[in-house]
Order: structure tokens, then sequence, then C-alpha cells
């Protein structure tokens, strides 16, 4: 067979998309992942039909467990929590929950190259000089669930959980922002969803909704 080099050229590096770089305070990136951490570990047909009394026996079982400690529980607001799941999105999630059909932390590696569209905010000059090779781009969706239309299709629902304060004096601007730093990382984390997921190893199910819910505001932000 053909003789192979013997010091092929390393693989092309390119910079992180803007949604991967961005920095979070680490004090603020550690109260994220608690509730992230409360909301991946809750039952969802408990929450939506117990509310705060459930989430109190669910956070007295997280610290008893040593999941969290009693300390990091003093920063987290229950009733945030309490509040989503009073959403109809969050009684969307129970009643796919109920059949087996809700999914929360999910990692994935999503293929792709220079071309795709997350990587649009790259300087054009770095992307001309990147080899259109095979880039891997992996992370882990908060959560996806899947629902049925009307004509028995099923589809995918993208949620990401969100804990950015925001000034809610200017909610409409907030909310803009919120949706321009983030709808590349939606849009990679449903390409990867679409791409790897497989219902019975045949079916091709699409991504209808991505949604992000913004826990700190209470609003649901519909990309």
């Amino acid at each position: 067979g053909p003789a192979c080099p013997k010091n092929p050229p390393p693989p092309r590096r390119l910079p992180r998309p803007a949604f991967l770089a961005a920095q979070v305070p680490q004090g603020d990136a550690r109260r994220g992942s608690l509730y992230h951490k409360v909301l991946e570990l809750a039952s969802y047909p408990d929450g939506a039909s117990g509310g705060s009394a459930y989430l109190e026996h669910l956070s007295e079982e997280l610290v008893k467990r040593e999941i969290i400690t009693e300390e990091e529980l003093q920063t987290v607001d229950l009733d945030l929590i309490a509040d989503f799941f009073k959403t109809d999105l969050a009684h969307r999630m129970a009643k796919a929950a109920e059949k087996g059909l809700l999914f929360k932390e999910q990692k994935f590696i999503y293929s792709t190259d220079s071309d795709d569209e997350i990587f649009e905010a790259l300087d054009e000059r770095i992307k001309r000089g990147a080899d259109k090779e095979e880039l891997l781009l992996q992370g882990v969706i908060d959560a996806f669930f899947i629902e049925e239309d009307e004509n028995g299709e099923k589809y995918f629902v993208l949620v990401d959980f969100k804990t950015n304060w925001i000034d809610m004096k200017k909610k409409d601007r907030e909310v803009e922002r919120i949706k321009r730093t983030y709808e590349k990382q939606m849009t990679a984390y449903g390409k990867a969803l679409e791409s790897s997921y497989l219902i019975s190893g045949e079916e091709h199910i699409q991504v209808k909704e991505k949604i992000i819910y913004l826990v700190t505001g209470k609003i649901c932000i519909n990309l």
C-alpha cells in the first residue's frame, strides 16, 4: 500500500465560538451549576405537582446524600425553581418524563467543519486559513424531550437553563441580548441532537423548538 508520511501535519485548532469563550465569574458559575444540579436531579412530575414542598424535600435529600452542602443550598433560591415548575414548559417536560421521553444533562459530540454556521463569528482570515477538516465540538445539553404533533410525528424540544442576572427594567433589550449570545450554542446543540439521535435506530427526528429558560428572570425565551 502507499507509504504513510512520517510526520503528518497537526490538526488545525480553531478558536472557540464566542458562546463557548464567554467568561463567567467563578461565584456566578458555581451558583449556576447548583441550579443546574437541582434541575437535573429533580423529578419533573413531582416538581410540577408538589411545588415548593417537593423542592424542600429534594434539597434536604441532596444535602443528606452530600451532593450539595448546606452552605451551597443557602445560595439557591428554591422559590425560583418552584416558579419554573409552574410553567407550561415544566408541565410539558413532566408529561414527557412520565413517558420516559425526557432526557437531562446529555453529553454530545458534534462532527462539523470550519464552514459550519456556528463558526460565523470567527475572523474570516482564520476561516480561510483553516483546512476544511473534521472538527469535533463537545458539550452537554441541559435537557431535551420528545413530543408528537397531531399527525403522530415525533419532534425534539431542546431546553437550556440560564442563571444570568438581567435588568428587568430593560427586559426586552436583555432578552434580545440573551438570544444573540446563545443562538449559535442552541443551533449547535440542535444539530448535534438531530445528527446523533435515532429512535429505534431508524426514525429521524428534527428539533422543532429551542427554548432558553432564564431561571433568575423567570422568562421563557423561544429561539
